[in-house]
């Protein structure tokens, strides 16, 4: 009992100081947090469930935000399940993805979320890629429309 006694911030230790036996300290001590734990999981769910990307923001920091986030949820006992993480995580992106999305949404299987990270990060990697093609097309037309003298 002494050790419970001096893990427990003196704060909270009238909680458990007429307890004479270890088995009722570690009865009450989880119900001091359970308060503050649910609150905490509604603000991680709030999180998760409100998220939504804006244009340009690089999808590895996204999915490092979305991966922190259900971490912290997993350690408070309210682990995301199976593709569930992937469908919130298809409904965070904004409309250039558009066509990615259906694509991924229109398979048999959907991917895990491991997969469905490795996806997005090469489809960045693409969009990024045309988008410098057609920088590059218009500067091309923009020379041959007005050629140096």
């Amino acid at each position: 009992m002494a050790i419970i006694i001096m893990s427990v911030k003196n704060a909270e230790i009238y909680h458990i100081a007429e307890c004479n036996d270890p088995t009722n300290a570690w009865k009450i001590l989880p119900t001091m947090y359970e308060g503050q734990n649910a609150v905490h999981t509604m603000q991680l769910l709030n999180t998760l469930y409100t998220l939504q990307m804006q244009e340009g923001t690089p999808i590895e920091e996204f999915i490092r935000c979305i991966k922190e986030t259900a971490i912290q949820l997993a350690t408070v006992g309210e682990e995301i399940q199976g593709n569930k993480l992937v469908h919130l995580t298809l409904n965070i992106f904004p409309t250039s993805y558009e066509d990615f999305i259906q694509d991924i949404v229109g398979q048999e299987q959907l991917q895990n979320f491991k997969n469905l990270c490795s996806r997005l990060l090469y489809e960045e990697q693409r969009q990024k890629a045309r988008l410098n093609d057609r920088e590059e097309s218009l500067m091309i037309q923009s020379f041959k429309r007005h050629p140096r003298s």
